[in-house]
């Protein structure tokens, strides 16, 4: 008898930023809250196991909107010399909306990103890059 397997696949559907800044997250976070209407709040850090060996916590800051079902998550991809993302290794931050979007949406959020006092570069991602190893970024806790 053939074994069939239930297969999952994990639709992704939103917005994926990367942020250059030399703020400490505490102080980026309260620039995005105060230039975006945010209200990210600070949860318990993301354990990353790094190099198949040590595992590592990275700062995280959350904020779910049920009246719009969005979901934001502010990662930081550095902290203390470790690396979260290594493809992304050259930014600080990654910047996850949950949300339906479409590309006025994406644009319109990259234009205050950049404008932004407390970022110096922000680049819109594939979120398809973060698929498998750190897809767990992407989704709501």
């Amino acid at each position: 008898m053939a074994k069939e397997w239930l297969q999952l696949d994990f639709e992704f559907d939103g917005l994926c930023f990367v942020i250059v800044s030399q703020e400490p997250e505490y102080r980026l976070c309260w620039g995005l809250n105060r230039e975006l209407g945010l209200d990210l709040k600070r949860v318990q850090d993301i354990d990353a196991l790094l190099d198949n060996k040590t595992i590592h916590e990275f700062p995280t800051f959350e904020q779910y909107e049920e009246k719009d079902f969005r979901f934001w998550r502010l990662v930081s991809i550095k902290d203390r010399g470790r690396v979260l993302i290594k493809e992304y290794s050259s930014f600080d931050y990654l910047l996850v909306l949950q949300a339906e979007t479409n590309t006025r949406v994406a644009e319109l959020l990259l234009e205050a990103l950049r404008k932004s006092k407390f970022i110096q570069m922000a680049y819109l991602i594939d979120p398809k890059t973060l698929r498998g190893k750190y897809e767990y970024l992407l989704m709501q806790s």
